[in-house]
């Protein structure tokens, strides 16, 4: 809309000078220590320094590429000590060993320690996460520096009768032999031969000269200045070459943003002298031995790269639960959901499920998964047991009561567990055909033909979706990657698909191709199950019997399998076949590997926020595309069959599921005293009915809260409907769970449908728990709906590719 100004400002002629005051202000964040930590004394006179480094924290890591990885420059390692050794009074650095290169993953922050003991000695460690082990990088002695030590500089600059050498080209000659540095290590601007040395200016580009206080010599400044070794090096001496051993390093002078340098080369050994632009001297090495790149950088556990163990948990005995048994060997995905409904709607009992070989039967394994959604959404009702006779598994349940088992041929009893995938070394190979990616069209599509083309390689990529070149985007993409050839196919249609293969014969697959029609498992319907079924797991059995003599095969799959989604037993049944399939190929000696994906941030079309948030409530963090990438290089690595990348985040609290027990840190518990010996339905009895009746409430509000992400029950109206609060099927569900685990009572699934509003809801429970009188329903409110709406909740994990609706 138009605006007056005339009553705050009187017209004047031409501009109006801003108040100064909004630009006057202090940045009051903190930085959590910044590159050189924060430091704690130690009794013996020494010091531990911590800190934190990213590429987030310091962008300049970035720049520092060798052979496709991002390292801390050996040049870090030096800072490092060298203020770790001014807090000490030992301003030299006697000596600094590099152990092992310190590898930055561009999604992680990592925990580095620099430690000094009484005697001077040094170490500096780092890990990837508090649950991860600390490694080595560098050991050292420091050392005081002696009284007259200092060395004279020249002054004269460039030194008479030097030799200027060309320097246009010296950055993309590094860049061949895979040190391929950007712009904030691009430092060396002249350089010259003085007979047995080199000599260089070096400097730091404008937008990092700010950033100098923080360091004795900027870590890119110095490392620059060992560029020059790379002009002494013979022709075709080897690949890149990088800092080992450092002896008698000192720093005289701090804040430099340009550097004179004189360096001296004997084979890989260097000595260097470094003085500001009037000749002062800023630091000097007395020695530095350099070591040839070893041919595989060490390769760290990734931290969101994650297999299933199934850990022994005791042997079976004689002693057996009484529990009925329900054997499904050989029962058909839709004869299974229509049983479990059955038996879950029939009666309170808790059933005792066989499913034998599910593990290695893909069939079974669809099973498994589908009952393992049915048990998110009906906590306690079912226990899955991969045994075939009913005795040995209700004794293995006697032995250890948890929701899922698997017995072994010997008797023992074990249940699985998430754990941290081992580091691979493996070779990637995508043969010499054509790659074929289902699904290929949607955004994951897209992302992995980029990624295959620039990180291995591939000239030859077959991407396969319904629509072909009439879906959204497939000029475009065709466009950034030549390389592709986008095919329309059903894949799901095996002649179809026998008459694509035969015709482009692909030496590689990834099946990256799916749908969703999520329901829970009360409305799911058998064409739903059919249609997600058919586009993810019988594409995949058909891919797998009409190929042959490929170099890989690659499923992408879901955590949804893995864990069993609330409201997804459709899609959970699908992808379980998808691992069981990967196992039953390794088996055979063929190629195979299935990735169960969490959720893609941005290649899921699909995901909502709300499914993000109510993900990052359970401890499921979306992966960003960067991150997925990397996790698809280093699963394909790996020699697991099946691996889980997912993002996980546990606290710790009670609520965490078994399978993801080894990953929750330890709780200590919460001291008894007085009143809280006795149990809360105890203490609830002896209220009168008005005080029961108002905790009562601000219980179920402040689940409420919980369900919807609020920040406490008391930013809920008791009196409003949960329909008109944004409930579903599926947050209806997650609260029946909460309160069921919380009173202790078996509640139906419509719960909240059944007793619309929080303040009907707690009646209902004062009826159900300590008779109290039932209050009369809401007027107004309705109702579960037909088709209503489902979203994804706790542990569900979307589809990370370009997913489609089962009519598309």
């Amino acid at each position: 809309v138009p605006v007056d100004w005339t009553p705050a400002l009187p017209a004047v002629a031409g501009p109006v000078d801003l108040p100064t005051y909004a630009f006057q202000h202090r940045r009051y964040w903190l930085d959590g220590g910044g590159w050189r930590g924060s430091a704690v004394r130690l009794a013996d006179g020494g010091v531990v320094v911590s800190t934190r480094v990213s590429t987030a924290r310091q962008p300049w890591l970035a720049d520092h590429v060798i052979n496709g990885s991002v390292l801390v420059p050996g040049t870090g390692f030096v800072d490092w000590a060298i203020h770790a050794g001014d807090l000490v009074g030992a301003s030299v650095v006697r000596e600094l060993t590099v152990q092992a290169p310190l590898v930055l993953d561009p999604a992680s922050t990592v925990d580095v320690q620099t430690t000094v003991d009484g005697r001077r000695q040094l170490s500096i460690h780092a890990r990837t996460g508090a649950d991860q082990p600390w490694t080595c990088h560098a050991t050292g002695q420091l050392a005081e520096a002696a009284e007259g030590d200092t060395p004279q500089a020249d002054a004269t600059w460039p030194p008479a009768g030097a030799t200027l050498l060309p320097v246009e080209d010296f950055y993309e000659g590094l860049a061949a032999v895979g040190l391929q540095y950007g712009p904030v290590f691009r430092g060396v601007r002249a350089a010259w031969r003085d007979g047995a040395e080199f000599v260089a200016e070096v400097a730091l580009d404008d937008a990092d000269r700010a950033q100098v206080d923080r360091f004795g010599v900027h870590p890119a400044l110095l490392d620059a200045a060992l560029h020059l070794a790379a002009l002494g090096m013979p022709d075709g001496a080897g690949g890149p070459s990088l800092p080992f051993a450092w002896q008698d390093v000192s720093v005289y002078a701090t804040g430099a943003t340009r550097l004179r340098v004189r360096m001296r080369v004997d084979g890989t050994n260097l000595s260097l002298t470094l003085t500001d632009a009037d000749g002062a001297l800023v630091a000097t090495v007395g020695s530095l031995v350099l070591r040839a790149l070893p041919d595989r950088l060490p390769v760290k556990a990734v931290r969101d790269l994650y297999t299933v163990d199934w850990v022994e948990a005791g042997e079976v005995g004689r002693a057996e639960v009484d529990m009925p048994v329900w054997d499904c060997a050989g029962v058909g995905l839709a004869d299974t959901l229509a049983g479990v409904r059955q038996r879950l709607a029939a009666d309170d009992r808790r059933w005792l499920v066989l499913v034998p070989d599910s593990q290695n039967r893909p069939e079974h394994a669809a099973v498994w998964g589908l009952l393992a959604s049915a048990q998110s959404e009906y906590p306690g009702r079912l226990v899955l047991v991969d045994a075939a006779d009913p005795a040995l598994a209700r004794a293995a349940v006697a032995v250890c009561d948890e929701p899922q088992l698997r017995v072994d041929d010997d008797g023992r009893v074990r249940v699985p567990r998430l754990v941290r995938a081992a580091p691979g070394g493996g070779e990637v190979d995508f043969g010499s055909g054509p790659v074929l990616i289902t699904g290929g069209t949607g955004t994951l599509g897209g992302l992995l033909a980029r990624h295959l083309v620039d990180v291995y390689g591939v000239s030859d990529l077959l991407l396969v979706s319904r629509r072909g070149s009439q879906a959204p985007g497939a000029g475009r993409l065709c466009d950034e990657v030549p390389q592709a050839r986008i095919v329309a196919c059903d894949v799901s249609d095996r002649e179809a698909l026998k008459a694509l293969l035969e015709e482009h014969r692909p030496t590689a697959v990834i099946h990256a191709a799916g749908v969703l029609d999520d329901a829970t498992v009360a409305n799911l319907t058998e064409a739903q199950l059919e249609a997600v079924f058919r586009a993810k797991a019988v594409a995949a059995e058909y891919l797998h019997e009409l190929t042959d003599g490929l170099s890989a095969f690659v499923l992408f799959s879901s955590a949804s399998g893995v864990f069993g989604s609330a409201g997804q037993a459709n899609y959970a049944a699908a992808n379980a076949y998808l691992d069981a399939l990967a196992r039953r190929r390794r088996a055979q000696n063929l190629p195979a590997q299935s990735l169960a994906w969490g959720l893609w941030e941005s290649a899921s079309t699909l995901a909502q926020s709300a499914d993000r948030d109510r993900l990052a409530r359970s401890g499921v963090l979306p992966i960003d595309d960067e991150r997925g990438l990397r996790l698809f290089d280093e699963a394909l690595r790996t020699d697991a069959p099946v691996t889980v990348p997912v993002r996980l985040r546990l606290n710790g609290s009670t609520g965490v599921p078994p399978l993801l027990s080894r990953l929750a840190p330890a709780t200590r518990r919460t001291a008894a005293a007085g009143d809280q010996d006795r149990s809360w339905t105890e203490r609830y009895a002896g209220w009168d009915p008005e005080r029961r009746r108002a905790e009562l409430v601000r219980q179920v509000c402040a689940m409420v809260a919980g369900v919807l992400g609020f920040g406490g029950g008391d930013q809920v109206d008791a009196g409003q409907a949960f329909r008109d609060m944004g409930f579903d099927s599926l947050t209806a569900v997650d609260l029946r769970n909460r309160l069921a685990t919380w009173t202790g009572v078996r509640l139906p699934a419509t719960l909240a449908f059944d007793y619309p509003s929080p303040v009907v809801l707690a009646g209902h429970l004062d009826e159900v728990l300590f008779g109290g009188s039932r209050p009369v329903a809401s007027d107004g409110v309705v109702g579960v709906v037909d088709g209503d709406p489902v979203v994804i909740v706790g542990m569900a994990c979307r589809f990370p590719g370009g997913v489609s609706s089962p009519g598309d």
